[in-house]
């Protein structure tokens, strides 16, 4: 109350309040509340103690609503009483905001404090650390006048007649030698305890003044921890679905994690992507406004400026710029998680791998909403794939370490060999494409007319073959680099597969382009313009991408679902009742729990 009582006096709230007549009070119920601070009694006792501008011991001479004689007297304290407690809230609100325009002042003091602390105890490990040198060199002399001594009486004996003397002085030389290193570690412990104590006292000295010192200081640490709060939100938007997929690596494997780690990054490139293309989109929003009805008139020769565009053209270098920064930030980041993740498979040995990690498996709780068979089957399939998948570690770990160097040699040399061919692939692959469509008219000139539709259809059918056979050569070569891991395979196959398409879009776009807007290729009676053509090009493009990899794998299953439809039609009129179809399709290639052991 004592330390209250000076800090309000201190910020000077008692201006605010309006002191009634000078008469005796006594308490009644009071019905808490605050305001400006200060636990008050609305409408009932208030702890006068508290109050500035009256003292804080002893009764108060401000009389309370309960002891008023008549209503109006009541009535006038009651007013007083509020109006005063709503002038001290509102200069408390009043100098909690000019606090708040101070928290860079209050910052850099308190900087400055621990600065100068820190000088502090610089300076005093200085002059202790001088003080045991001086210790240690003393004792260093008395040690070499110790073995002085030792040596003289060696070579005089016992006959000497200053025998006595030397004798007598080699023990004062010991025992101040001993007395010198007790002093030394005395010394040393006394700067460690002083330093400890200096430690101690500034840090009650700083959170007596972040805590009472100044009220305010307690918003400044909340505003410190909203922004730190924000922060964490804004890097958990930008690194979106991170715990969800080291959970799915946990339950389902790194492969299939990798498949999900792939979709993640594409989401959060996007992101980057969308963030530097809309500089160059609403800048020409902007301009088309201006030039057509005037809209953002008073904007134009200040946004070029903000974003170091030119203030009149836009050159092409800027619509390139986000897509290389996007490029570049997707081959930077892969080649580094790459690099890492083989950086952790060659660094790991048998004493980092968890021992006992088939038990939070094998003994998992148990999932009390599987209530149909066929859930608590696909449960225990589960568990089982899941332990094999961990065997299966294990034992690639264990071979891991076991091979030669020569193996080791031979390994890297087929994955070089593997990489080189992979990326021969694409290269070819993006020529005949840029071949065909940059050839397609002549082409066309050389079918006859009357099959001039298969003439047109040439160049899609090429791409489609392309775009088909690509993906099973990479699969192929991959396959042959014989990857370790699953996942790291998987990481492969994806990564590549994304880069052959990005390359079939950029010599597509590139052609198109450089046909079409050139004049050259551009086909006036069919489109309104060069840039509708071009997307009608993307646009089919797209579409044969579509047929070509989704719609063939769509009727590979499709196909291989009909045959086993019939199949099992068939046994079951051969077989009869002898094979339950479901359940050995439900235990088809799957361990089982129970024959694991």
């Amino acid at each position: 109350a004592g330390r209250l009582q000076s800090r309000l006096d201190k910020q000077g709230l008692s201006s605010g309040f309006k002191a009634g007549p000078d008469v005796t009070s006594q308490p009644i119920p009071p019905a808490r509340g605050r305001a400006g601070g200060i636990e008050t009694d609305m409408l009932g006792d208030i702890p006068m103690a508290q109050l500035p501008g009256t003292p804080s011991t002893g009764r108060s001479a401000i009389k309370s609503p309960g002891e008023a004689t008549s209503p109006t007297e009541k009535q006038a304290l009651i007013g007083s009483y509020v109006g005063g407690f709503s002038n001290a809230f509102l200069d408390d609100y009043e100098k909690s905001q000019k606090y708040k325009s101070l928290v860079g002042k209050r910052q850099k003091l308190l900087q400055a404090q621990v600065d100068a602390f820190q000088e502090r105890v610089k300076e005093k490990m200085e002059k202790y650390k001088k003080r045991i040198s001086d210790l240690r060199k003393n004792e260093e002399n008395l040690m070499e006048e110790n073995e002085r001594l030792r040596k003289l009486l060696e070579n005089t004996g016992k006959d000497h007649e200053d025998f006595q003397v030397f004798a007598m002085e080699l023990k004062h030389k010991q025992m101040a030698r001993r007395s010198a290193e007790e002093r030394r570690r005395i010394e040393r412990n006394q700067m460690r305890q002083e330093l400890v104590e200096d430690v101690g006292r500034y840090e009650a000295k700083f959170v007596d003044e972040m805590l009472y010192d100044n009220e305010n200081d307690l918003s400044e640490a909340g505003c410190v921890h909203v922004w730190s709060h924000r922060c964490n939100v804004f890097w958990t938007f930008v690194t979106p679905f991170k715990d969800d997929i080291a959970q799915i690596s946990v339950r389902y494997g790194t492969g299939m994690a990798a498949y999900f780690e792939f979709y993640r990054y594409m989401f959060v490139n996007t992101i980057l992507f969308v963030c530097g293309w809309l500089f160059v989109f609403l800048y020409q929003v902007i301009q088309f406004g201006i030039s057509n009805s005037g809209i953002f008139y008073n904007i134009q020769g200040f946004y070029p400026i903000w974003f170091y565009y030119s203030s009149l053209t836009v050159p092409d270098l800027i619509y390139a710029l986000s897509i290389a920064f996007t490029v570049g930030y997707l081959v930077v980041s892969v080649t580094f998680r790459l690099l890492s993740e083989h950086r952790r498979l060659v660094s790991q040995s048998d004493s980092e791998r968890v021992l006992l990690r088939y038990s939070p498996v094998a003994l998992n709780v148990w999932d009390y909403r599987s209530v149909s068979r066929t859930e608590v089957n696909n449960a225990l399939q589960l568990t089982s794939l899941h332990l094999k998948e961990m065997l299966e570690e294990d034992e690639l770990a264990d071979s891991i370490a076991s091979r030669t160097s020569w193996e080791k040699f031979w390994l890297t040399a087929r994955k070089v060999v593997g990489f080189v061919l992979n990326v021969l692939v694409i290269l070819v692959s993006s020529l005949i494409v840029i071949g065909v469509y940059y050839y397609k008219n002549a082409i066309v000139t050389f079918v006859p007319k009357d099959y001039e539709i298969f003439g047109e259809l040439v160049a899609p059918t090429v791409l489609s073959f392309v775009k088909a056979v690509f993906p099973m050569l990479t699969i192929i070569i991959t396959e042959f680099e014989m990857h370790d891991e699953a996942g790291v395979l998987l990481q492969h196959q994806m990564w590549r597969l994304f880069a052959g398409k990005q390359t079939f879009v950029i010599a597509l776009v590139a052609v198109n382009f450089n046909s079409v807007i050139t004049g050259n290729d551009f086909d006036d009676q069919t489109y309104v313009c060069q840039e509708d053509e071009v997307g009608s090009v993307l646009f089919n493009a797209a579409l044969i991408e579509f047929f070509t990899s989704k719609m063939a794998l769509l009727a590979t299953y499709y196909l291989k679902e009909l045959f086993k439809s019939e199949a099992c039609g068939c046994c079951k009129n051969c077989c009869g009742s002898m094979l339950d179809h479901e359940e050995f399709r439900a235990s088809e290639g799957v361990c089982h729990y129970d024959n694991l052991y």
